[in-house]
């Protein structure tokens, strides 16, 4: 892949914990080894940090408010087990949250082989702006129950307002450590809890996704293109979110896939690409798949037109 002239770059995605495993004492070497290899390779990096579940103990040693649910996933926790996350407006973690950010610009800001940063912080279980939405959710056929998130949402004050205003701050954060990059949300149209501005239950949804435009719409108009980009990672050869293709009128636009689409490569990277898309994040097996060199030449040829 570092040789393939059709890839432009890695991405890199770190854990906060490992990142900052004290408050102000950081571990930078994970995130220097990928740059290093990039910059040797003539490549650049994106760099997306997770906080969510990878936020660090000191955190909440520090006062930070959690908000618990169950592990429903084969990786990164035993299934079953008590997940922990900040709440995104809990103003502790906002501080330290804002804190590691502006030490991240600091160190990489000014980096020629860093391309873009993903905007990160409201997270859960990945990058992605997620949180928990599950009910009684039946987890590894019948190995657990879930629970309740919603009403355990709704319990810890949640509203759609509070969640909205914790993403602006989490924005200026970025936008202030990194003032020569763009900055880039990884959406999804069912991110966020079925519930309102005023921390009601939504009736007859599992999702909030007047939510999720809610923050779409504020990149779009605070920040604008040359700053803020709207990404989705559940692109496939069946499926693009026709609301990132939209936006693509008005800011930088990416996508990255659902999972290694083999033979299903070629068709959703034309989708892409005829929809606008400024990249795409390809997984290491259909790079290195020898049957899908020419449409990756191809997808990225077109990528380089937009």
């Amino acid at each position: 892949m570092l040789n393939n002239s059709s890839v432009d770059g890695l991405g890199i995605r770190a854990s906060w914990s490992t990142l900052e495993p004290a408050d102000g004492t950081f571990n930078w070497s994970k995130i220097d080894a990928v740059i290093a290899t990039a910059q040797a390779h003539n490549k650049k990096v994106s760099i997306s940090i997770e906080a969510g579940i990878r936020t660090p103990s000191w955190v909440y040693a520090e006062g930070a408010k959690t908000f618990q649910f169950v592990w429903d996933r084969p990786w990164a926790l035993p299934l079953c087990s008590v997940a922990t996350m900040p709440l995104p407006w809990d103003p502790v973690f906002q501080r330290k949250w804002g804190d590691f950010v502006g030490a991240l610009g600091a160190r990489y800001d000014s980096s020629p082989f860093v391309s873009f940063v993903k905007l990160t912080g409201i997270n859960s279980k990945t990058q992605e702006t997620i949180l928990p939405r599950s009910i009684y959710e039946n987890i590894n056929n019948g190995q657990c129950t879930g629970y309740n998130d919603v009403a355990n949402w709704q319990a810890v004050g949640y509203s759609r307002t509070k969640v909205e205003n914790a993403f602006h701050e989490v924005a200026a954060y970025f936008d202030a450590a990194f003032p020569h990059k763009e900055f880039g949300s990884m959406l999804t149209p069912g991110g966020l809890p079925p519930i309102d501005q005023n921390g009601a239950i939504i009736p007859g949804v599992t999702y909030d996704f007047q939510g999720v435009m809610d923050l779409l719409n504020y990149g779009i108009h605070t920040y604008g293109r040359g700053t803020f980009i709207a990404q989705n990672n559940g692109w496939s050869n069946t499926w693009i979110w026709s609301t990132i293709v939209g936006a693509s009128a008005f800011i930088d636009t990416g996508y990255q896939e659902n999972h290694a689409l083999g033979d299903g490569f070629p068709a959703a990277a034309d989708t892409a690409v005829n929809d606008g898309a400024k990249f795409l994040e390809v997984y290491e097996r259909d790079l290195t798949d020898p049957s899908l060199q020419i449409a990756i030449t191809a997808a990225h040829a077109g990528l380089l037109r937009n």
